[in-house]
């Protein structure tokens, strides 16, 4: 029984490490900006992030969703501000809400590489544990898969 309890405690223990791995793992570059870089705008990637998409293509939605409160239509051209929503972006009014509970937009995205990539490493673990039954074999499938998305995405 005793022996039982121990594999448990080990496996959980795993999950666990993996988890703070993971946010590690993709905040890290965070980290770096901010000891490399005095005033650090993670929003604005030169020589942090080799990886910019949702910082350069997210965060003028974003910002504009934090400064109104609204869903955004254009934030892209000064032109189409007022312009009627067409693609419906929910995501980000939510995350224009969450950079009011954040501060700004800015920590809104320091917060999201160390809170979404492991909250993403949990449902791939459990999703994959419920098609295997297999607690290690969920955890070296969520890896995988966090680590393919990522190498695939440099």
């Amino acid at each position: 029984m005793k022996n039982r309890e121990n594999r448990h405690l080990l496996k959980n223990s795993l999950y666990i490490l993996s988890v703070l791995l993971v946010s590690l793992l993709f905040g890290f570059p965070h980290l770096i900006g901010l000891i490399k870089n005095d005033p650090y705008i993670p929003t604005v990637v030169v020589d942090v992030v080799p990886i910019s998409f949702d910082e350069n293509h997210y965060a003028a939605r974003i910002y504009k969703s934090f400064a109104t409160g609204r869903l955004v239509s254009d934030a892209y051209t000064y032109e189409y501000r007022d312009s009627p929503y067409v693609l419906p972006s929910i995501s980000t009014l939510i995350l224009g809400f969450l950079a009011r509970s954040f501060g700004s937009v800015q920590n809104l995205f320091i917060a999201a590489d160390f809170l979404f990539p492991p909250l993403n490493f949990i449902v791939i673990s459990l999703f994959v544990y419920a098609f295997t039954k297999h607690r290690l074999l969920s955890l070296i499938g969520s890896w995988f898969v966090l680590l393919h998305i990522e190498i695939m995405n440099w």
